[in-house]
């Protein structure tokens, strides 16, 4: 008895209703975004704003998170436009409250 033929691998969407091919991409984006972010602010706020247009903002927090005290008012406003992308107004009021903190102009 022969073994059936292998099947092709469905293209599953994610909950946003974007391919997980798409997903797989960004979280590669994204390791490579965190491997880059002591050698270029640059990337690290592209793939901010990426992830901010994909819907996924909790992970555009998270790289402004790991930028930590590197942050630029390029990186806040990177992470506001995903917060106000997703309407999240706490985060987005969260974001606008610390910036002053580190002595950014909101």
């Amino acid at each position: 008895v022969s073994a059936p033929p292998p099947q092709a691998t469905p293209i599953h969407e994610t909950s946003h209703g974007v391919p997980s091919v798409f997903s797989k991409l960004t979280t590669a984006m994204l390791k490579q975004a965190r491997r880059d972010i002591a050698n270029s602010s640059s990337s690290s706020v592209r793939l901010i704003i990426g992830l901010g247009k994909g819907g996924r903002w909790m992970e555009a927090l998270a790289v402004l998170k790991e930028v930590g005290r590197n942050a630029n008012a390029l990186h806040f406003n990177a992470a506001l436009g995903a917060c106000k992308e997703a309407r999240k107004l706490r985060e987005l009021l969260a974001l606008l409250d610390e910036m002053p903190k580190l002595g950014l102009k909101p």
